[in-house]
């Protein structure tokens, strides 16, 4: 039976036992990461009857950074384009952003968002243009993006629509 001293690096990670005679196991035990930063504990095992210890990895992940829109719902139903629509998006203080609005695929011209882009949670403001024909529905999106890599790709775009009814009158007679 070979003996051997079992070890590890990383912030407070602990190992037991740290030595042992034969086969056995260890327990290494660290701290959850609260981190968006990915976090290495690094175990050695190694015995004299070894030539080179044995060494591995363990990768704790960080967080994924917040990046969704605050509320009940992602949708607003307005009756008159001219009313400024709100709502909050909540971001964490490492991710920056961009916003848009669009119609149809693409940007519409005379929109206004404030902020137009930042970095953490911020009140959107969207104000639509008073040129959108007041008989027609339309529904406009405001895309908000960010490049932060911490983030899935899939939901580094995430969409507040912003639905306008209308009602005609037709008068009989």
């Amino acid at each position: 039976n070979s003996r051997w001293t079992a070890s590890v690096v990383g912030e407070g990670a602990s190992i037991f036992p740290q030595s042992g005679e034969g086969a056995g196991v260890v327990t290494v035990t660290y701290p959850e990461n609260n981190t968006e930063d990915n976090k290495f504990i690094d175990v050695t095992i190694a015995s004299p009857e070894i030539a080179e210890p044995c060494t591995f990895r363990i990768t704790q992940f960080g967080m994924i950074p917040d990046f969704y829109i605050t509320g009940e719902t992602q949708t607003t139903v307005i009756w008159d384009y001219s009313e400024a629509v709100k709502f909050n998006l909540t971001a964490a203080q490492s991710v920056s952003w961009t916003a848009a609005v669009m119609m149809d695929g693409v940007v519409l011209e005379g929109a206004v968002v404030t902020p137009a882009s930042g970095t953490g949670s911020a009140e959107i403001s969207v104000t639509l243009p008073d040129y959108l024909d007041i008989m027609n529905e339309g529904v406009c999106q405001v895309v908000l993006t960010t490049d932060n890599e911490k983030i899935p790709e899939e939901i580094r775009s995430i969409e507040y629509i912003v639905n306008r009814t209308c009602c005609t009158y037709i008068p009989f007679g």
